[in-house]
């Protein structure tokens, strides 16, 4: 029996099934950013600023181009092996996963082959000098970040919460953050020893994974070729979203150190690495909501789709809010953990907290046209947002440095969240009945 809920009592039932629910997963990505920030705060103190930006700007290209190698059987592993397991197909779970492997790693190789080759030739005609050249850095760390990014979704889809985020998150971090305090000599090597590192996570990882679920089901095995055509053409709408998702917290990193400097870029994506605080509840929000308007829409109930839609909405704002404040007031502080250095550009990381907001009051709506719109609908309004943001990020870093570059992103999530907001509102009509009128059920 379902009874009217006010907007407090219906964000409190929210938070009482997502902890239910994404308890779990929630810990772990708490852990993750806890130990990622730890790492960055070392990393920062025991390199030079110019090899800590070389190196931030490595990983975070890796982390964009992990995704892409996959072609986007990464996200759609989630799907496809999910179904599978629960239509009691082994045969395309296994066949999916060693698609998705295959694929991956051939991609990211050759693409790390292409990079190599790139760096020494641009080498030889003097376009680039070793001290400032993130293309080696890049090419070793593709291959691993690669195969982490697919083992990720394919953890997820088995069900693996530690699979999924504790290797590359926590383990890898930690491992790094320890042999920096340990061997403080480490840290110039630190773009060498780090893909080294993860790809012996990531190995223990896969087993980990074949041991638990592929082997089992290895004995399934059949062809499943005639499937490939319909994967990788289903996979490039996911691709498509999940780099402009990425696109959006990294691309202004690559213009401050495109059109500054390494040292500036250093700081700056110390600044990028804690604002995502304000956001982080979005792992735990859409996981929630995305099913419940899943849900709705398949009962034809818009009102309970609308009602899902506003309490995730309420539930964003709660736990995004708080946070947010706390960087903007604290902001000093906080930068000054990473050095002397960083505390005079506490500016950036106040400007990127206000980006961060929008991206977690976009993340319900976001989820929206996830479960309620074509796939094309997001990537398109995602796109335009990207290019405008890429066209004022220029003029804007040349001009006010670091500070441009975040005025910039605030201002392309600004119209990232207004045009999906106006496409959700139009499907769903977010406003047009009472908060209460249906929802969540007691």
């Amino acid at each position: 029996m379902s009874h009217d809920l006010s907007p407090l009592q219906s964000a409190r039932k929210l938070f009482l099934l997502m902890f239910r629910k994404f308890g779990g997963s929630g810990a772990y990505v708490a852990l993750g950013r806890v130990a990622f920030l730890v790492f960055v705060v070392v990393a920062s103190r025991a390199s030079d600023s110019r090899d800590f930006g070389m190196f931030i700007v490595a990983l975070i290209s890796a982390q964009i181009g992990g995704i892409v190698c996959t072609l986007g059987t990464g996200p759609y592993a989630q799907i496809v092996v999910s179904d599978a397991i629960t239509r009691k197909r082994p045969a395309v779970a296994f066949g999916f996963v060693r698609f998705a492997l295959i694929v991956t790693a051939l991609i990211s190789l050759l693409a790390s082959a292409v990079l190599a080759f790139g760096s020494y030739f641009l080498g030889i005609i003097g376009w680039v000098n070793t001290d400032t050249n993130i293309l080696i850095p890049l090419a070793m760390l593709l291959v691993p970040m690669a195969l982490s990014s697919l083992r990720e979704f394919v953890a997820r889809a088995f069900g693996s919460n530690h699979l999924a985020f504790a290797p590359r998150d926590i383990y890898w971090t930690i491992s790094l953050s320890f042999l920096l305090l340990l061997f403080p000599s480490t840290a110039p090597h630190l773009t060498k020893i780090a893909p080294s590192v993860l790809l012996i996570v990531e190995t223990i990882a896969w087993t980990s994974i074949w041991r638990k679920y592929l082997g089992p089901i290895y004995r399934y095995r059949r062809n499943v070729y005639s499937y490939y055509h319909g994967w990788i053409r289903r996979s490039n709408w996911m691709l498509m979203n999940f780099v402009v998702g990425f696109s959006f917290e990294r691309v202004d990193t690559f213009a401050v150190s495109a059109f500054t400097s390494l040292s500036t870029a250093g700081i700056y994506a110390a600044a990028s690495r804690v604002a995502p605080v304000v956001s982080l509840c979005q792992r735990f929000i859409v996981p929630v909501v995305l099913p419940g308007i899943a849900n709705a829409l398949a009962r034809n109930d818009l009102a309970g789709a609308r009602l899902e839609v506003r309490h995730g909405l309420l539930m964003s704002l709660a736990i995004a809010l708080p946070a947010f404040l706390i960087l903007e007031i604290f902001a000093g502080p906080i930068m000054s953990i990473f050095g002397d250095s960083f505390t005079d550009n506490s500016n950036i990381l106040r400007i990127l907290a206000v980006a961060h907001l929008g991206l977690a009051l976009n993340g319900p709506l976001n989820a929206a046209l996830m479960g309620g719109a074509p796939p094309h609908i997001y990537a398109r309004i995602g796109w335009i947002a990207l290019i405008v943001t890429c066209v004022i990020l220029i003029p804007l870093t040349i001009a006010l440095k670091a500070e441009g570059a975040a005025i910039a992103v605030v201002a392309g999530i600004g119209l990232l969240v207004t045009l999906v907001f106006g496409e959700v509102n139009r499907r769903f009509g977010l406003f047009s009945d009472n908060w209460g009128k249906a929802g969540l059920r007691r």
